[in-house]
């Protein structure tokens, strides 16, 4: 379970560099194009973490454990 939380991290890290990096070049380019990418990015910027922390809060809910580290 360890191990698929690790991977799941690092997925999420990856995509929102990648939408960060998106971001950056749509602002840089002037094409009706890149304003539409833009919107998008900066969308996926913001709500794809929110969405991750709401499935997160959901998966604890239902499984009934406490993921904290404490012990």
């Amino acid at each position: 379970m360890e191990k698929s939380k690790k991977i799941v991290a690092i997925v999420g890290i990856v995509f929102l560099i990648g939408s960060y990096i998106t971001t950056f070049v749509a602002s840089l380019m002037h094409s009706s194009f890149a304003h539409g990418l833009f919107k998008a990015s900066l969308f996926c910027s913001l709500v794809v973490p929110i969405i991750l922390y709401g499935y997160i809060l959901i998966y604890k809910y239902f499984s009934g454990k406490d993921h904290s580290d404490e012990e």
